[in-house]
């Protein structure tokens, strides 16, 4: 066998094999942020107005006041970003196992 076709498989290996360790680094790297995701989604961490509301936001924290629970539940939208978000991730590194838009 030639040694350019040798050498030629050689560094196809290497460059599928660190194709592989780049997908595995990059979902081991971005797991955190569904994590974080999900759990500012589950905290119900949402915009809620105007800085003013702090006082209001930070004694249903703190449950100083009893306020309806409709006020106190995270915004239905919260959920639907944590679903996209981790969605999102399980699709893109499943298309990057496949190998679609690889090398």
């Amino acid at each position: 066998m030639d040694s350019n076709l040798q050498l030629r498989d050689f560094y196809v290996g290497a460059c599928v094999l660190a194709w592989w360790v780049g997908v595995v680094l990059v979902f081991i790297a971005t797991w955190p942020l569904l994590g974080l995701v999900g759990a500012l989604a589950s905290a119900g961490l949402h915009l809620r107005g105007s800085p003013v509301d702090f006082d209001v936001n930070y004694k249903v924290l703190t449950t100083e006041v009893h306020t309806p629970r409709w006020e106190t539940d995270p915004h239905p939208f919260t959920y639907f970003l944590a679903w996209a978000t981790g969605t999102g991730l399980w699709v893109g590194m499943l298309l990057a196992i496949l190998g679609v838009g690889g090398p």
